[in-house]
């Protein structure tokens, strides 16, 4: 007896599921499910060819017969929480869908009511949260809801309410963040998000590849300011003079780049290449010849004045003199500012840079190589490379390499 009670409930069970329409019509005493998961498969049906489209009063009638059997039937309240076609939604139907929310987390009409309901009533907090409540429990929800989330944060308010969802650390985090830096308009919002979970109590510091895209994708826009913030704040402590005397970051190469351009960007193709060996505190320039072009730049912040530059390149008597150059230009857009180039010159050098006051605050500083095609291939070491202001008037040995420099140009 115990064995055919238990076989018996295994298919009404099954029956409910599987063909509801069946179940509903037989009304065996056990099912009780029947009836509202039927209702929940025609309005499912329907809405995917209308997604406006309302309950019918047949599906609502329905929803009600097995809401009477089973309370906590997630299909009988999808159904009743939702306005029967041609009515306005009352409150008596919100509340249900918040006490159904409440007794299931995997109905995936519950969740897109949840979802639309709360975008309605531009409710953020709600909104985000019934979305990565989607996303855990289904994961075709996912892929449908991470490009609404990711393009959700460029709105106002949207870094306050993400904050503790994305500070929690959910599983569908990196999708999120892989999406959101494809999206421009949600750069600033996610660089100021990322910024908040380092704070208590979600603390998330770890620097990870998605970090230093979001920086490179905030730098591609032209957001300096915001690229600078958020690099600031996750990288090590040492990672720029924060004293202010030397303008550019890890001018002794004591580290390998993070966060490029706003640290060193290095090139790498068929005919020159750039590598820092942090040990030695330098960096590696090869180039073959005929190589032309960046070896290697920094995106800085200056303001108009004076600055010294300083530098240690090793000789390489196949390299000719003028083959190095330091150049400083603009990186805004429309900026008209000059360029200024300085002849890279073997040694411990010092040249005196002049940025004028244009309407330019951030600039490139870039290593050019020019070798004439039938050049030797060079292999030359850099170090000790830095940006500093000059507070006084330059010294005489400088003012001799200046004189020296602008000759050679």
């Amino acid at each position: 007896m115990l064995a055919g009670g238990v076989a018996l409930s295994s298919h009404v069970i099954a029956t409910e599921v599987r063909a509801p329409a069946k179940s509903c019509a037989t009304q065996v005493p056990l099912s009780r499910g029947g009836c509202a998961n039927l209702a929940a498969a025609s309005y499912a049906a329907r809405r995917l060819k209308d997604p406006e489209t309302g309950v019918l009063k047949q599906e609502r009638q329905l929803a009600l017969r097995g809401y009477r059997a089973e309370p906590l039937s997630a299909s009988a309240l999808s159904i009743l929480s939702l306005p029967v076609k041609g009515q306005a939604k009352g409150g008596d139907q919100q509340a249900l869908l918040e006490l159904a929310g409440k007794v299931t987390r995997r109905n995936t009409l519950i969740n897109a009511q949840a979802i639309e309901a709360a975008g309605r009533r531009n409710d953020k907090q709600a909104f985000f949260r019934w979305l990565s409540r989607s996303m855990l429990t289904n994961n075709e929800a996912r892929k449908s809801y991470i490009g609404v989330m990711a393009r959700a944060t460029s709105m106002p308010g949207a870094v306050e309410a993400l904050a503790p969802v994305i500070g929690a650390g959910p599983n569908w985090a990196p999708d999120y963040w892989r999406n959101v830096i494809q999206f421009p308009p949600s750069l600033a919002n996610a660089a100021e998000l990322r910024i908040a979970i380092t704070r208590p109590p979600w603390r998330r510091t770890s620097i990870g590849e998605m970090d230093e895209r979001l920086v490179l994708g905030l730098v591609q826009y032209g957001q300096f300011d915001e690229a600078l913030a958020l690099a600031d704040r996750l990288a090590p402590a040492n990672w720029r003079d924060k004293a202010g005397a030397n303008r550019l970051i890890n001018g002794r190469f004591a580290a390998q780049p993070h966060f490029a351009p706003l640290d060193w960007e290095l090139a790498a193709t068929g005919n020159l290449g750039a590598s820092i060996e942090p040990a030695k505190k330098r960096v590696l320039i090869s180039a073959i010849g005929g190589a032309q072009g960046m070896t290697m730049r920094q995106l800085v912040r200056l303001s108009p004045g004076t600055y010294a530059l300083r530098w240690t390149l090793s000789d390489n008597p196949e390299m000719q003199k003028d083959a190095l150059r330091f150049r400083i230009f603009c990186a805004e857009v429309g900026g008209g500012a000059p360029s200024v180039i300085v002849p890279a010159l073997v040694g411990a050098q010092q040249a005196t840079v002049r940025i004028a006051n244009e309407k330019c605050e951030w600039r490139w500083l870039s290593l050019d190589i020019f070798l004439p095609d039938d050049a030797a291939g060079v292999d030359v070491y850099l170090s000790d490379v830095s940006l500093t202001p000059v507070l006084e008037a330059p010294l005489k040995s400088d003012a001799v390499i200046s004189s020296r420099l602008a000759d050679q140009i």
